[in-house]
């Protein structure tokens, strides 16, 4: 009866440290910061905003809207992006995490300008595009707050036919709230 008893105490005291120390909820995070890609290899703005749902400390879902605006050979470009990942978390220290992010996207690109380089190869491309794509990601959060979190992260995104943008390297900064 006694092996039982603490048996029973020991479960309870697992699962209670489990709720405890579980980070789930909803969420929202907003990130900004400097993408390159193979038809404009000096770089644009990236801003993306993403919302998500916490199973579990280690994993969730979200979904996001990405926008990318840059110029090169006197040309703009801007490309959105609406996604959808599961995000896998590496728990390393009480407030530090690193983490994973896998899923696919769509894509949305459109040119504007007259390009003043003759073999530019922004210029061969059609003047908009939609694309499918993949995207991975890797990145490290520090939690400031029960609320806020911290975010450094890099992504790569991978178009599966050719687009009017090659693939897409980001890296950003930003900040997330959990409700």
């Amino acid at each position: 009866m006694l092996k039982k008893l603490s048996f029973a105490l020991g479960l309870a005291s697992l699962i209670g440290m489990a709720v405890a120390d579980n980070n789930s909820g909803a969420y929202i995070n907003l990130n900004s910061g400097f993408a390159t890609s193979a038809y404009l290899p000096t770089g644009e703005w990236i801003g993306n905003l993403n919302a998500g749902y916490n199973f579990n400390r280690y994993f969730a879902v979200e979904g996001g809207y990405n926008i990318m605006a840059g110029s090169q050979f006197d040309a703009t470009a801007s490309t959105n992006i609406f996604d959808a990942v599961a995000k896998g978390t590496l728990p390393l220290f009480k407030d530090f995490d690193l983490y994973g992010r896998a899923g696919l996207g769509w894509g949305i690109t459109g040119h504007s300008g007259t390009p003043n380089v003759a073999n530019c190869v922004l210029c061969t491309q059609a003047n908009n595009g939609n694309f499918m794509l993949g995207l991975a990601g890797a990145g490290a959060s520090y939690e400031l707050s029960k609320h806020f979190e911290l975010h450094l992260e890099d992504t790569m995104y991978i178009p599966f036919t050719s687009s009017a943008t090659g693939a897409i390297n980001a890296v950003t900064f930003g900040v997330q709230y959990n409700f």
